[in-house]
């Protein structure tokens, strides 16, 4: 007969048991996946089972004497870096035979490290990971087609200035950082037959690295480098029109022939200032503007605030605004509305300054004929503060068409966020003090939407203005003189989540960088050893209670248990 003691004990081991058993199952499942990609290949010596007839070039063995002993230094006692091929076979690049046996011991069977000779770049063993690339190389480079990442650090010890992606790298879709300030000044990148050009990852990685002391040329086609015949001028008409705000002399209107993306700059009369500063001709083919030249004024004249506002079609939504005329007049000045292409005065009224020194304020309402062209009019005055913003200056113009896509957006391109996400930033290579304008979907901002910042232009849109964005997709345009960049903003109902990502090490520690994963096991997911668990624990639990019945009715019978 069993002893019933001998149930207690063995119920609470069984108990012990499976408290033990779920402990390890769950710390066991918990350690991410990520802990599989930081093996590293170890530097050690071989083992001696390493197979010693390696096939040659031509398939046939060659003999490799097998050392008595493998010497810890090389000539010269240089440290000599050897491979544990047990380790490359964890890193899934096993199995290794002729060329690629050639290829990942070529640069570490005697070898020592303070050379770096090889000519041959590291590959993984299919061939869609780019490992390594060493200075021996030269400058020239060829990523091949298969290449699907590129390791991090994989050019840092190269002296790679001229790099060709087959396929134009848009296969790529992993290029980790590279230190040693690796891409060079002058580095040449060609991504010929690339279907995503700029939007690529090859691209970003390269266009996020220029700067004013680092510059990267990308080719994409031959055309790139050798540009097409520069588009023919456009010549258009635009009528000059001079008059005096004090009417000390007659309206004079002039027709030019001008150059369609010129600047015309108004002539100078004595003792005159005259507004708008100048004139950006558009592609129009015949335009119109209008000079006012008023006596000089000082500061002990009145000053007047002249405000130009710009509207749509419907007249209701405003689309920018100038207050480049708000200026110091001479009392009984005449202020004028500005002759604006495209646009048609729809309120105010030509304006009588007063003897009043301050306080005076005059508004002009223009709206759009037809479709909303961008108003090409404005001006500066010398006693008036300026912008810090090239885009609240008054060169404005319409979207220049015949400017080419030279520039690319670094930071923030074809980005989605909410409507109440805001604010948005977009980063833009183009030099800050070439930019003339901001459009989004063609209508240019008014400078009170955003914030700029050089280096080279950060955009920040306001979170104002993203709530008034209408879901979809949309297209920010940055405008220099000299070309432009455009990037897609899609704006949703939702809100925009981050998503953090972690690691989970044995000991329960939790460190940034990898994944953990929090959403709850489903019954597909969950993992036996837990039913194994659960069953110990209940014959555990079962066997006590089993003992103390028995005890019980021992006890009721006046036997001793324990005996």
């Amino acid at each position: 007969m069993v002893k019933k003691g001998f149930l207690k004990k063995t119920g609470c081991i069984l108990i012990s048991a499976s408290i033990i058993l779920t402990g390890v199952t769950f710390f066991g499942s918990s350690t991410s996946e990520a802990d599989d990609e930081d093996l590293n290949l170890v530097e050690e010596s071989l083992p001696e089972d390493v197979p010693q007839d390696i096939p040659d070039e031509t398939g046939e063995k060659k003999d490799v004497e097998e050392p008595s002993e493998l010497p810890e230094e090389g000539k010269d006692g240089e440290e000599t870096t050897t491979l544990d091929l047990t380790t490359l076979e964890e890193d899934n690049l096993t199995p290794l035979s002729g060329n690629n046996m050639r290829m990942m011991l070529g640069a570490s069977l005697n070898a020592t490290s303070s050379s770096d000779d090889t000519t041959e770049a590291t590959y993984s063993a299919d061939g869609t990971e780019l490992i390594y690339v060493p200075a021996g190389v030269g400058e020239s480079f060829t990523v091949p087609s298969s290449v699907t990442s590129i390791r991090a650090d994989a050019f840092s010890s190269s002296s790679v200035s001229t790099i060709t992606f087959e396929g134009g790298g848009d296969k790529v879709s992993s290029f980790g950082s590279q230190s040693n300030d690796w891409p060079a000044n002058g580095t040449v990148v060609y991504c010929y037959g690339s279907s995503e050009k700029a939007a690529s990852t090859v691209s970003q990685f390269f266009l996020a690295r220029i700067t004013s002391s680092r510059k990267i040329s990308i080719y994409y086609s031959e055309s790139d480098i050798t540009p097409d015949d520069p588009t023919p001028e456009t010549t258009v008409i635009v009528n000059v029109t001079e008059t005096a705000s004090d009417s000390s002399f007659e309206d004079t209107t002039t027709p030019y022939s001008l150059v369609a993306g010129s600047t015309y700059t108004p002539n100078t009369r004595t003792g005159y200032t005259v507004s708008p500063k100048s004139y950006s001709v558009t592609s129009e083919a015949i335009q119109s503007v209008t000079f006012i030249y008023s006596p000089e004024a000082t500061a002990d004249d009145p000053l007047v605030d002249v405000i130009d506002e710009y509207y749509d079609s419907t007249g209701n939504t405003k689309v920018s605004s100038n207050t480049d005329r708000t200026q110091n007049y001479k009392e009984n000045d005449i202020i004028k509305p500005l002759s604006i292409s495209g646009y048609t005065l729809f309120e105010g009224s030509n304006y009588t300054v007063t003897s009043e020194k301050t306080g005076q304020t005059v508004t002009f309402k223009y709206k759009a004929n037809g479709t909303t062209p961008t108003p090409s009019g404005g001006g500066s005055s010398s006693s008036s503060s300026s912008s810090s913003s090239p885009a609240a200056k008054t060169a404005t113009s319409n979207i220049n068409a015949g400017l080419k896509g030279i520039y690319q957006v670094t930071q923030g391109a074809n980005q989605t966020v909410a409507r109440n996400g805001g604010p948005v930033k977009i980063v833009c290579n183009g030099e800050l003090n070439k930019l003339t304008g901001i459009f989004v979907d063609k209508v240019r901002i008014d400078p009170s939407r955003y914030t700029l910042e050089s280096g080279s232009t950060i955009l920040t849109f306001t979170g104002g203005f993203v709530k008034l964005f209408s879901t979809g997709d949309h297209v920010v345009r940055f405008e220099y003189v000299d070309g432009y960049a455009e990037t897609g903003l899609k704006v949703t109902e939702g809100k925009t989540t981050t998503t953090v990502t972690y690691k989970v090490s044995s000991d329960g520690s939790i460190s940034s960088g990898h994944t953990k994963d929090t959403t709850p096991k489903t019954a597909d997911g969950f993992d036996n050893k837990y039913l194994l668990c659960i069953a110990i624990f209940l014959l555990g639990a079962g066997s006590i209670l089993f003992g103390n019945q028995r005890k019980l009715e021992a006890i009721l019978a006046g036997e001793n248990d324990d005996e």
